[in-house]
């Protein structure tokens, strides 16, 4: 009797462990499916989105602009299915993904399915929104004295030019793209923060942060140390740049540089204030770069050929 009962305890624990292995084979395997199906479909969509974004910048006409919208609306249709998030939903919650990398990966795709929890009708907002800002950028044109500027020929104005009257100008005339996208920036922010608190963050740049695996308090804490770090070496170099330009623009003091005298528009570049020739430091390596470069284009070519 008492071998029949282990016995007995022994099929069933075989069927327990034939039970859960089976759950957790499914699960993986429809994860792999899910996998598979998600890049089946965004692959070609992401490369039609960011070539029609490019197209969009570069001709900045609105037919240029509604077609990377659509496909911007369609890529957020695809993350925002009510559907798929619940499929990944069941197979996050039952914690019978073993592997690391498909841990890693369902992970990542939970995150980005999120929006799928927001409303779609914000959403579609938020986009014509981002796009109406960005056709203003692109078309806006720097305008002094009856001349357009391009941004590479404001660049040089400020880079390259000793007449500081006329930098001012150019830099004053630059900086009339703020008024003009203002106000539609203000409502971006609105409905991107509503969106972000909808979905239970403070709001939309604590979300993008979150969304993409980074830890705001870490994110803060990281450039706090920084700062703190190079605090003291930029006063300095800035006390040199300053020094500089004192000089160059034959100017009295410090006091009297503003931001126009940076030589771009908006001081993220290291001016050119020391002697150095850089290319000396790179004559060796410019045939190496020629053919990894020429490589480099063909590879693209291939890719957008495929």
């Amino acid at each position: 009797m008492k071998t029949l009962k282990t016995l007995v305890l022994f099929a069933i624990s075989l069927l327990l462990i034939s039970s859960c292995t089976s759950k957790k084979e499914k699960m993986n395997n429809d994860l792999r499916a899910f996998i598979a199906h998600h890049d089946s479909v965004i692959i070609p969509l992401y490369k039609q989105t960011t070539i029609a974004a490019w197209d969009a910048s570069i001709s900045g006409k609105p037919e240029d602009y509604k077609k990377s919208e659509d496909l911007n609306m369609k890529m957020m249709a695809f993350y925002a299915d009510k559907e798929n998030l619940k499929k990944l939903e069941e197979i996050k919650i039952s914690g019978l993904i073993s592997d690391s990398l498909l841990s890693r990966e369902l992970d990542v795709l939970y995150r980005s399915f999120i929006m799928a929890k927001a409303d779609t009708a914000k959403l579609n907002k938020m986009i014509r929104m981002q796009s109406a800002i960005e056709q203003k950028y692109s078309n806006f044109r720097t305008e002094v004295k009856g001349k357009k500027l391009s941004d590479n020929d404001v660049e040089e104005v400020l880079r390259s030019s000793k007449d500081v009257k006329y930098q001012e100008e150019v830099w004053e005339a630059q900086k009339k793209i703020g008024p003009l996208v203002a106000a539609d920036l203000k409502k971006l922010v609105k409905v991107r923060n509503e969106v972000a608190r909808d979905l239970g963050f403070r709001n939309y740049h604590e979300m993008s942060l979150t969304l993409g695996d980074q830890d705001p308090k870490d994110v803060k804490k990281i450039f706090e140390e920084l700062d703190s770090l190079t605090k003291g070496a930029f006063a300095q170099a800035k006390g040199e740049i300053d020094d500089y330009f004192v000089k160059y623009y034959n100017l009295k003091s410090k006091d009297e540089l503003r931001p126009w005298n940076y030589q771009n528009r908006f001081f993220q570049q290291a001016p050119k204030i020391y002697a150095v020739d850089l290319d000396v430091y790179y004559k060796r390596a410019r045939t190496s770069m020629h053919s990894a470069l020429i490589l480099i284009s063909w590879a693209m070519n291939v890719y957008y050929a495929m």
